[in-house]
């Protein structure tokens, strides 16, 4: 299973990545919104994980998640 990924902290996110792949999953990482949504036109996950911060309705640096896609 391929996830993607979206967390900006570095160490966390090498930490996760290590843990899910370990887990026996696909792991891609991005660092932000703006490459989480070029991750998601050209690759189809069964998961996107992201940082909390970034699930803020109406925030600038958030994954785009309309249903326009």
């Amino acid at each position: 299973m391929r996830l993607l990924l979206v967390e900006d902290t570095v160490d966390l996110a090498c930490w996760l990545q290590k843990a899910l792949t370990q887990k026996g999953f696909a792991v891609d990482w991005v660092a932000d919104g703006v490459a989480a949504d070029h991750a998601l036109q050209s690759e189809a996950y069964a998961l996107v994980v992201l940082a909390p911060r970034r699930c803020t309705p109406g925030s600038t640096n958030g994954v785009n998640t309309s249903s326009q896609r």
